[in-house]
């Protein structure tokens, strides 16, 4: 079974709240409903300290929100952000790039934030590569 983001976050919430309280009673209140949202999928105290919680996003952007870049940019020009920005990346840095690139070829948008990452790592490729990109 998974949990989707927001429920992973309430079952943080529940227990930053057990933790930060004085009230026994909160406390034990905020434990019994994060139980109850582990139970409710199928997950055990135990398998969520051992990192076995499986927690898939659904959430995703509206693609004609003003956060969202998709119809605004070239794809040509994206494309070549990426491909720079790419050649020049290695490790998580990478993966975290890749990952970005998958979502904008499955869902055809990114967001501004996501683009500002693409652009600054194509803009430190490039200065490193002066004189034009390397192919």
């Amino acid at each position: 079974m998974t949990m989707n983001t927001k429920e992973f976050k309430n079952l943080k919430d529940f227990l930053m709240r057990a933790a930060a309280t004085d009230s026994e009673p909160e406390m034990v209140q905020c434990f019994k409903r994060a139980t109850l949202l582990l139970a409710t999928h199928g997950y055990t105290w135990a398998q969520a300290m051992d990192k076995r919680v499986t927690v898939v996003n659904e959430v995703e952007a509206d693609p004609h929100d003003a956060e969202v870049q998709s119809h605004t940019t070239p794809h040509d020009d994206l494309d070549r952000l990426f491909e720079d920005a790419m050649a020049g990346a290695s490790g998580s840095f990478l993966e975290t790039l890749e990952s970005i690139h998958s979502q904008y070829e499955e869902l055809g948008w990114i967001s501004v934030r996501q683009r500002e990452v693409v652009e600054n790592a194509a803009e430190r490729y490039a200065e490193r590569h002066p004189g034009g990109r390397v192919r």
